[in-house]
């Protein structure tokens, strides 16, 4: 295994799991699901002036049922670079 430095542009490529407005992620009631925040990485949008918005102007809401784990994207934002 080769090993890699982090470079700038690597940063611009991160993603994370939503931090603001009640947390990233929460369970369902009957807790088979868990619903959860993505930020998408700040080189997949155009505009970067919002920062009112924490990031969350590039996130999508996640479900996943716990009992197959497979991930269902229900927002879609970044076919119209919206959060």
């Amino acid at each position: 295994m080769s090993a890699k430095l982090l470079q700038i542009k690597d940063l611009f490529n991160l993603e994370q799991i939503g931090r603001y407005f009640g947390g990233g992620f929460s369970f369902s009631p009957d807790g088979k699901t868990l619903a959860y925040v993505v930020q998408r990485a700040k080189a997949t949008t155009k505009n970067h002036k919002q920062d009112f918005l924490w990031g969350n102007d590039r996130a999508d809401i996640w479900l996943a049922d716990l009992a197959t784990f497979k991930p269902v994207n229900l927002t879609k934002g970044a076919e119209e670079d919206v959060g």
